[in-house]
Order: C-alpha cells, then sequence, then structure tokens
C-alpha cells in the first residue's frame, strides 16, 4: 500500500477540521520502485504523533466495520451495549483517505501488476464508503460491495514504537483482543479456525522477537547483512518455545446440548484445551493429510522437545543448523506463513 492523501473532517486530538496532507502527489508516484518511506519531522507538539494515531483510528474502524466475524456484545445495542461499536460512529467521525493497492487476484480486477487507487470517505452519521477511481469497469462514484471493499483494505497495517505509546498500540490491542475472541468462536464449537481475520499489528517484544526468528530461519545472508553491521547480531544459536497447555475452556451451549444427546454411558468432556485447534490436521477429501497443525509442525522442526507436567507445559528447544532451516522451510511455505503461526500463538497469551 502506497499512502497517498488524508483528510480529517472532524477535530482529533490537535488536528483540526480540515487538517489535511498529501503523502504523494500524482508527480510523485513514477519516482519510487515500490519502497517509498514517507518521514514526518517536527518540533514536539507540531502533531506528528496524532499524523499516526488517527491513521491507526481509521483503520481499526474499517477493519471492524467489515470483518465477518464480531465477537459477541461488540456491537451497539440501544438496550444492553449502549458502548457498543457501530459502523456510523468512528474517531475521527469523518474522514477521507486515499491510498494505491495492488488488487485481489480476481477476473474482475485483471492486471494484479496495475495499482488500484482506492478513497475511503466517512461522513458524519453514515459507514465508511470505498471507492475504486482507475478501474475501466466500475464505477468512481459507486461504493464497493462488502466483499470486494475488505479485500482493498492492505494485508498488513504495523506499528512500531521505541517508547510507551499507549494511543497508538490501542486500536491494534483491540483488534488483537478481537482475534482472540474469534479464535475462542471456532474452538468452543469445533470449527475451523481459518486464521487471524484482522490485518493490523503491534509490533511490541514478542513480536519483534518472532520476526528475529523468522527472518534468521528463512533469509539468506545478503539480507541479513544490515543485523550483523548495524545490530552486531551475527547468528541464531539456539531458541527455546514453551507452549503451555494448561487452560481449558468450556464448549460452545449449543455443542454441549449435541453432546448431551448423542452421549453414551461413559459421559463426555465439557470443555477443551486452548491450543488444541493448532494441533489438528487440514484433511483432504480421501482422508489423507493435507497440513499438519502448527504446533506439530513446530514439534517435527524441533531439534529435541518433552513435556513438562508439572506446568502443563509443551517445550521446543531448538539448536539452529543448516538441517534446521530445512526443516522450517519443509513445514511452512513462506517466513509469512511461520510469522502468521507465531502470532496466532502469541494471541493466545490474552
Amino acid at each position: 500500500m502506497i499512502l497517498l492523501r488524508l483528510k480529517i473532517n472532524e477535530p482529533f486530538r490537535c488536528l483540526q477540521k480540515g487538517f489535511e496532507l498529501h503523502f504523494q502527489r500524482e508527480w510523485d508516484r513514477g519516482s519510487h520502485n515500490g519502497f517509498a518511506p514517507y518521514v514526518l519531522a517536527g518540533p514536539n507538539g507540531s502533531g506528528k504523533s496524532n499524523v499516526l494515531e488517527v491513521l491507526a483510528a481509521i483503520f481499526y474502524h474499517l477493519e471492524c466495520q467489515y470483518l465477518t466475524k464480531r465477537p459477541d456484545e461488540f456491537d451497539y445495542d440501544e438496550e444492553e451495549n449502549t458502548g457498543g461499536f457501530q459502523d456510523e460512529v468512528a474517531v475521527p467521525n469523518a474522514f477521507e483517505l486515499e491510498y494505491l493497492i495492488f488488487p485481489p487476484a480476481t477476473p474482475e480486477y485483471g492486471d494484479q501488476k496495475v495499482l488500484a487507487h482506492i478513497k475511503i470517505v466517512k461522513e458524519v452519521g453514515s459507514s465508511a464508503k470505498v471507492y475504486l477511481l482507475n478501474h475501466p469497469d466500475v464505477n468512481e462514484n459507486k461504493p464497493l460491495p462488502r466483499m470486494e471493499a475488505w479485500e482493498m483494505l492492505p494485508e498488513y497495517v504495523l506499528a512500531y514504537s521505541s517508547g510507551e505509546n499507549e494511543i497508538l498500540s490501542l486500536p491494534f490491542f483491540k483488534m488483537r483482543f478481537i482475534n482472540f475472541d474469534a479464535y475462542l468462536y471456532h474452538l468452543t464449537r469445533q470449527s475451523d479456525y481459518p486464521g487471524p481475520e484482522g490485518h493490523m499489528t503491534f509490533l511490541d517484544a514478542e513480536m519483534n522477537q518472532a520476526i528475529l526468528i523468522c527472518n534468521f530461519l528463512f533469509q539468506d545472508e545478503k539480507i541479513l547483512e544490515p543485523f550483523k553491521q548495524d545490530v552486531g547480531i551475527e547468528g541464531l544459536k539456539q531458541f527455546r518455545i514453551i507452549i503451555r497447555q494448561h487452560r481449558q475452556v468450556e464448549y460452545d451451549a449449543e455443542l454441549l446440548d449435541e453432546f448431551r444427546r448423542s452421549s453414551t454411558e461413559f459421559g463426555f468432556e465439557t470443555d477443551v484445551e486452548l491450543t488444541s485447534a493448532f494441533k489438528k490436521n487440514d484433511q483432504r477429501e480421501d482422508g489423507s493429510v493435507r497440513r499438519i497443525g502448527v504446533i506439530d509442525r513446530l514439534v517435527q522442526c524441533a531439534t529435541c522437545s518433552f513435556f513438562d507436567d508439572e506446568t502443563d507445559s509443551l517445550v521446543l528447544d531448538y539448536w539452529v543448523t543448516p538441517e534446521t532451516k530445512k526443516a522450517f522451510k519443509n513445514h511452512f511455505s513462506s517466513i509469512l506463513d511461520l510469522f502468521h503461526s507465531f502470532q496466532m500463538l502469541l494471541t493466545l497469551n490474552l
């Protein structure tokens, strides 16, 4: 995604109504090769952090608006949940946002090498609308349907702060709780968990550890050179993953009723272990295993592993060698596949 323009039509902290920022103008767009960082520089109190915070707040609202599975008691209810989420109410409550993004690989959008020009408009009293401005077969004045709008949101919205910035991190942590609730929803109903739906990730200390491990397991020496030159890290020697398996959660009430109706004289389990969805194998129609669970894949990559009965913890130790890296590349399709697996497990720390 390449940000183009942001306009705030309602006050947000020190940003006044009518504040507008052009990240790139039309004549700048051909002057970069895909990586175009934008730097905000200025004295303390000039609003640099507020720009980042308002972007985080806007993307959080868009994520929540287009999620297919929102937690129970998340949405607004006039009687029972007056503080719940409403598509028509955001902070800020009116804004415009434009960016370029690669469209999804579908026949409707043709060549994925042509960046889609997206404009998002949120007006007071209405939900945010997503427009596609540069496709010959799409009316630029007509909002995209719900699923097409969701596909035009950025795949990743990442944030990092070298200091304490709770205002910036808050939308990201709220999204982490939403992802956790979605996991519990599928787990307690024994349905397939598709992975986190939200795209927002805050790179805190735990996420940074996951990023470091992923890079040193997957990247080649040339890409890792800055770690050696600038940070002084020459390589990854060993690491340990501890997966605690002590937490039980109760099945959904409807599923428990089904268990009761079909139970035998031996009874049935009323709860399930929290990490069990990550042990399930993905099977083909003929019964063969297409993809083994995340935890099982991590076990198969480990140099050694054991289960600590005192703490109900699975302990995985890794002594990093070329064979270790080869094992990870065999069991995880890409560096992003491994990072997503770590991200899902870290979510359970909530």
